[in-house]
């Protein structure tokens, strides 16, 4: 017969009973507290040990924090870590319980402005940044470190930004694109030949928009005025039938020289009438702020007439430079003068 234990005042005559009473009493301190009733009756009864699992979280690979569970115990994830310069990618799958064995948590930071994730940030990120602005779809392409202006957007401005932290030359910036309420900028043209002028104040490092054209028209050629873009290169892109991504941008961080007179210059072909306009346009300042400008729009007439290789009848052609290209044949893709009027080939 067994002798009557008391536990907290409360008499046991099963030793069992007793024990597992006691651990019920002490299971949260000390040395004992992996030990749980055997509930399950898997030791006959007598308490058993709760063993302990290790949940690990690691960051590029080091340990950040450890801790140990039992099987069963419910999991959430800590709160994420930061880094000055660096974007947290968020932790890896948790389970919601920890399981009967070891559990590694994983997470990665990852620099602003490395888009191609070699650990640099140069300009073969500002390229992809760029590329992408224009709707095109780089591969390896890690949007969540490519808003480097923090605007909600990623476009030619982050490119900038880019270019100039590759410089080692990175002003602070507003996030919040201002209007550029000093400057000009102006859409002229008709019969398939238009420019984008620009009279400013300030100094800018290049700008985005988009051009949409009439149905019917397509954009024939597209350029930069050697004389304020010299040191720029531009590119575009066509977004759908009607529209084109335009940007210009300098990759050693020069601005447009001069503060008036025509940035971009335009042609269109087909038998079109109806509105041609620059829209979504925004310039980057010296500042690398955003600067906002209203859409431009302007009346097609329609591009009637075309040059072959010289008129029939011995007019002579001019390019718009004013040099006579009678006798060039064929006459390649552009803008001419005949008989006082424009043509385009």
């Amino acid at each position: 017969m067994q002798t009557p234990v008391s536990i907290d005042g409360t008499s046991y005559t099963d030793l069992a009973d007793a024990l597992n009473a006691w651990v019920d009493a002490n299971n949260s301190e000390g040395l004992y507290r992996h030990w749980v009733a055997d509930t399950e009756n898997v030791n006959g009864g007598f308490p058993v040990f709760a063993p302990l699992y290790t949940l690990t979280y690691k960051v590029d690979g080091e340990i950040y924090m450890t801790s140990s569970l039992e099987a069963g115990a419910a999991l959430s994830a800590i709160a994420e870590p930061t880094k000055e310069g660096y974007v947290f990618s968020g932790w890896s799958e948790l389970p919601e319980t920890m399981p009967d064995h070891d559990v590694v948590v994983t997470g990665t930071f990852y620099r602003y402005g490395d888009v191609n994730s070699d650990g640099f940030v140069d300009l073969s990120d500002a390229i992809m940044v760029t590329y992408y602005s224009l709707h095109e779809e780089p591969s390896n392409f890690k949007e969540s470190v490519a808003d480097m202006n923090s605007d909600g957007q990623i476009d030619l401005s982050d490119a900038i930004v880019i270019i100039y932290k590759s410089l080692g030359v990175l002003p602070s910036q507003s996030a919040k694109p201002q209007t550029a309420s000093n400057d000009r900028l102006q859409l002229s043209g008709d019969e398939g030949s238009y420019g984008l002028s620009l009279e400013n104040e300030g100094s800018y490092l290049g700008f985005q928009c988009d051009i949409e054209l009439p149905a019917g028209a397509i954009l024939a050629s597209l350029s930069l005025d050697d004389s304020r873009a010299h040191s720029h290169t531009l590119l575009y892109n066509q977004l759908d039938a009607q529209s084109y991504r335009v940007v210009a941008y300098a990759a050693n961080g020069a601005a447009f020289s001069g503060n008036i007179g025509e940035l971009l210059t335009f042609t269109i072909d087909g038998r079109a009438e109806g509105e041609v306009s620059v829209r979504n346009i925004f310039f980057v300042d010296k500042g690398l702020e955003k600067r906002l400008f209203g859409d431009l729009s302007t009346i097609a007439t329609g591009v009637q007439s075309a040059i072959a290789d010289a008129p029939a009848d011995g007019a002579p052609v001019y390019d718009l430079l004013g040099r006579r290209v009678n006798g060039k044949r064929p006459l390649s893709k552009g803008i001419y003068i005949s008989k006082n009027k424009k043509t385009v080939r």
